[in-house]
């Protein structure tokens, strides 16, 4: 749990610095969300079930583990790898995000009703910290897909007026290669730029 929080706190900072215009922030950002994703699955299992890193071979740590259980644990880490995955895709405006969102969304709300169920009927701290990630990555999904694209690379990149037409005239015209190759060349001069005034 206390990586989740991190590894979020991270993220959350990254994109403040991103938004004013910190353009190296995408980087920190992608990364802390990325292990993130990949704490959640294919490692969901164990950080689920709070298995450290030292019982990972231990019979002991598996024993209250039903297969229905254990089932339920994988299938959860695998959504919010899904959710967390399409956050950072939605963010850096990479492609699939939609795909990753919508799907993540859906299965998230599935699961956090059979959760409430399941809660309702046995109260649990396990369900209860499960129906809490869900609820908070099924919310910053939903806050997410309602934010248009062009928004965040407007507030993002404000000081690159020309990235900004551009990126706009490239989703305007998906078909147009030229536009793309033109969108992604800005881009890539600045972050080229940013990396020049680090050195």
């Amino acid at each position: 749990m206390r990586t989740e929080f991190t590894l979020g706190a991270v993220a959350i900072v990254s994109l403040i610095f991103m938004l004013m215009t910190f353009h190296d922030a995408e980087y920190a950002l992608g990364l802390s969300l990325t292990i993130l994703s990949i704490i959640y699955f294919p490692l969901g299992f164990w950080h689920i079930n709070g298995i450290g890193l030292s019982k990972v071979f231990k019979r002991e740590a598996y024993r209250e583990i039903s297969p229905g259980h254990g089932f339920v644990t994988f299938v959860a880490g695998f959504i919010l790898s899904l959710l967390s995955s399409g956050c950072m895709f939605k963010v850096l405006q990479l492609p699939g995000y939609g795909v990753l969102l919508y799907n993540g969304q859906i299965a998230a709300l599935i699961l956090f009703v059979l959760g409430l169920i399941s809660y309702l009927v046995q109260k649990s701290v396990f369900k209860l910290k499960l129906l809490g990630r869900l609820m908070i990555w099924g919310l910053l999904a939903f806050a997410l897909l309602r934010i248009p694209g062009w928004m965040i690379v407007s507030y993002a990149y404000r000081d690159h007026p020309e990235y900004v037409r551009a990126y706009m005239d490239a989703v305007e015209h998906p078909d147009d290669e030229e536009l793309q190759r033109k969108a992604e060349m800005l881009r890539m001069e600045i972050n080229e730029e940013n990396d020049g005034e680090t050195d």
